[in-house]
């Protein structure tokens, strides 16, 4: 029969093999080595299922967060923040029962400033009043009998010194008894509105915390009844105002590339408490030079767990001047509340 060739083949030319004749079934095992793979002739369809540098990056986060320490491999890092190891950082606090970094809402003690509130400040007792009280030692309570005295005690913080007062406290002045009455405030010192609101019965300091109901002028705390002693004895009232939360940035410790890389990739595992738009408030930047250049990283919002979002990203960073000393920053922005629990940087 034609067509077939026989006998012992020894060279085989190769227009004497028709077009798709070759199959995979005559290929010998590792026969096919690199330098017969055309650059990019491999695409992504080919790689579908196979693990993303994301996924990668995710993997040895988790891998590290189990080992309770940073792992380092060839080409970058995984630090899941089990101890407070950043080189820098600024406005952040580290929760070590959670392991992340965070910049929380903050309260201010502002009734320490006893000398400006002596001549702010006014105590009312059963219809009469006295100025220029210290907040921080006064006795706010006469012998009354149980009842409905109306006592309170006022701050005026001045025209255009409003504050945001978000918990208040009164000092335990030796009586034992039962107070109902409300810390409120008023823009006006003649309407009043409760913050928040009490009925206990003191027999040490207390304190109590409500949501934020803005700036106003006038603070006041104002107790309508009280029993189990004749006395009504407050040794001092403080208030907190609320604080803006700071914009944070974390800055790691330098970690050392076998040569200058010419691209840089982060994941960054956030909470954010806060509404935030990613890239706005919350961004990332990469370094190769020990920090004295950061170029930006787009970040993409990946896979949640537990309220943590992996924000993954890379970026060109052959521009910066060579070097080999790789540092990433993360920064919040806006005064945007975020829980930062691991980051993870790799290079290539």
């Amino acid at each position: 029969m034609s067509g077939f060739l026989t006998g012992n083949i020894t060279n085989v030319q190769a227009s004497q093999i028709s077009n798709d004749a070759i199959d995979s079934q005559h290929y010998v095992d590792g026969s096919i080595d690199t330098a017969h793979i055309a650059n990019a002739a491999v695409t992504s369809e080919k790689t579908t299922g196979l693990p993303s540098d994301k996924d990668i990056r995710a993997l040895a986060l988790e891998v590290s967060d189990v080992k309770g320490a940073a792992l380092n491999f060839p080409n970058g890092a995984a630090d899941p923040f089990d101890s407070d190891t950043l080189a820098t950082k600024t406005n952040a606090t580290y929760d070590a029962t959670n392991d992340y970094y965070h910049n929380p809402d903050a309260e201010d003690l502002v009734s320490d400033d006893s000398t400006t509130w002596m001549t702010q400040s006014t105590v009312y007792s059963v219809g009469s009043n006295v100025s220029g009280q210290n907040p921080e030692s006064m006795n706010m309570g006469a012998s009354q009998g149980s009842g409905s005295p109306l006592q309170s005690y006022t701050i005026d913080f001045g025209s255009g010194n409003a504050q945001d007062i978000i918990k208040g406290g009164m000092g335990y002045g030796s009586y034992s008894g039962s107070r109902i009455g409300s810390f409120r405030y008023s823009d006006d010192n003649a309407s009043y509105t409760d913050a928040g609101t009490f009925n206990f019965t003191q027999s040490s300091d207390y304190t109590q915390t409500w949501s934020s109901a803005g700036a106003h002028r006038y603070w006041q705390l104002y107790i309508t009844t009280y029993a189990g002693s004749n006395v009504v004895a407050i040794s001092h009232f403080k208030l907190w105002r609320n604080l803006t939360t700071d914009n944070m940035t974390l800055i790691s410790n330098a970690l050392t590339a076998l040569s200058a890389p010419s691209t840089g990739f982060i994941t960054v595992q956030a909470d954010p408490v806060d509404s935030v738009t990613v890239n706005t408030d919350l961004k990332a930047f990469i370094s190769r030079d020990g920090g004295s250049n950061y170029s930006e990283v787009t970040l993409a919002a990946g896979a949640t767990n537990s309220n943590f979002i992996n924000y993954e990203g890379s970026v060109d960073i052959s521009s910066q001047p060579s070097g080999t000393s790789m540092k990433y920053k993360v920064t919040t922005h806006n005064t945007k509340e975020i829980r930062v629990s691991g980051v993870v940087l790799r290079w290539a």
